[in-house]
């Protein structure tokens, strides 16, 4: 890929679905993107050449995956040392495959769960997420993509030291009636941030007035459900 203004998650799902892949490695898409890298440079005091670590652009591989236990995700590599990589997972993914095993009913819509048959039980798969450890899980899946690692490094192998970079805390409110929704809609949208919601549409909040395009927010965009719960 040549440019980054094209989204490499809608091309690996048009990818699954065009090819039918509910598991397993769905493609590899190459990108140049910024790194930090070795560098070999002049050092005018001691007239020798030194390694620096510096910010620089190289290729990097992104593999997506479709996994039976976490769903859509994937990993992306670094092709220039230090061999940096990073992992993506979706916390709501993972819970749709869990819900699947349990054999518990709901409508997803995007990265949004509109309803769900029995909430108390996803609830508690959910919880169960932040008991888990990432570090192990995170080697265990990033292996596969880079099995070569040892022999890179030959007789001083390396195990990658995990930490996370960008994490999202998020809650699914789910009314049960839609008289709630109607007396809180008008509220929500009193302090809606317009610049965030230009940045969840891919959009930059400094271009200008003249832009093309625009935003239509409506309570039937909202699936209410009927289940009971305190």
């Amino acid at each position: 890929m040549n440019t980054s203004a094209l989204s490499k998650e809608a091309i690996a799902k048009e990818i699954a679905r065009s090819n039918g892949i509910e598991s397993d490695p769905i493609c590899m898409l190459s990108v140049v993107e910024p790194s930090y890298s070795p560098s070999v440079v002049g050092n005018r005091s001691t007239k020798k050449l030194e390694v620096q670590m510096r910010h620089r652009r190289c290729t990097w591989i992104y593999f997506y995956f479709n996994d039976l236990n976490w769903g859509l995700g994937h990993f992306r590599l670094q092709t220039w040392l230090p061999f940096t990589i990073k992992g993506y997972l979706n916390g709501r993914e993972w819970l749709s495959r869990q819900m699947d095993q349990q054999g518990i009913g709901y409508t997803k819509s995007d990265n949004c769960f509109r309803w769900i048959s029995d909430v108390e039980r996803a609830q508690e798969l959910f919880d169960q997420q932040q008991s888990l450890n990432w570090s192990e899980a995170f080697s265990n899946l990033a292996f596969p993509y880079f099995g070569v690692m040892q022999e890179v490094f030959g007789e001083q192998p390396l195990d990658y030291y995990w930490s996370v970079d960008e994490s999202e805390w998020a809650t699914d409110v789910i009314l049960r009636k839609t008289e709630h929704l109607d007396r809180l809609f008008p509220l929500l949208m009193d302090v809606a941030d317009s610049a965030n919601v230009l940045r969840f549409l891919e959009r930059s909040p400094r271009q200008p007035p003249c832009l093309q395009g625009y935003a239509v927010t409506s309570v039937m965009t909202v699936v209410v459900a009927t289940k009971e719960f305190g």
